[in-house]
């Protein structure tokens, strides 16, 4: 039985050839393709829209994790739920209501997702409310950074959280995930790896995550 969801990050690939890089998300065996949406405000850089959602979901059953780095994800909840999500994550960081829209994500029948920057601490209130809880191993906006040491902390304690509490929320973890680090985040309890760049400079490299 497969326990870690592998979710290759489409934002790393050549954006002019997108279908080449579902095919390979595919043939790698990999459970979700994740899809990085950015608003040039919440993060120094613009990508995805509702229409990608849409033309992913057209083309491929997979699932499709969609992670809204948006200032005001208030605003895009329906759009990217009409368009085929099968999960939204939000940011702690925006000063929307957190609690409110991951209700209304689940309500409009998508996993509901709350992420973490990295200098963001745990706020473990609206952890309870998540079904996944995402932690950013580098500061959102671009591909190819470095994995953020303090990551292995929160991972540890949100671990912890979980098993304390006897929760079944998912615990995420996204940038700089090379081949170590995705091996060391199995043995430390993550569920989901998200992958960019390592992945696609080398997807069987990641078969060990389906094992």
């Amino acid at each position: 039985m497969v326990n870690t969801i592998l979710a290759p990050s489409i934002l790393a690939y050549d954006n002019c050839d997108l279908l080449t890089a579902v095919k390979i998300i595919e043939n790698s065996g990999a459970q979700w393709i994740h899809v990085d949406v950015m608003d040039g405000h919440f993060v120094d850089n613009v990508s995805f829209g509702p229409k990608l959602v849409a033309d992913l979901r057209r083309h491929s059953d997979l699932f499709l994790d969609v992670h809204l780095m948006l200032d005001r994800p208030d605003r895009h909840i329906v759009p990217f739920v009409q368009a085929g999500a099968d999960a939204l994550t939000i940011h702690r960081e925006v000063t929307c209501d957190v609690g409110g829209l991951l209700g209304a994500i689940r309500d409009h029948g998508c996993l509901c997702g709350l992420a973490f920057n990295p200098e963001t601490a745990l706020d473990f209130e609206l952890v309870r409310l998540a079904d996944v809880v995402l932690l950013m191993g580098v500061h959102p906006g671009f591909c190819g950074q470095n994995f953020i040491a303090e990551t292995w902390h929160k991972i540890l304690q949100l671990h912890n959280f979980r098993n304390g509490n006897k929760l079944s929320h998912k615990i995420s973890v996204d940038g700089g995930v090379r081949e170590d680090i995705a091996k060391n985040l199995i043995c430390a309890g993550v569920d989901i790896i998200i992958s960019g760049s390592a992945f696609f400079s080398n997807p069987s490299a990641f078969k060990f995550c389906l094992n």
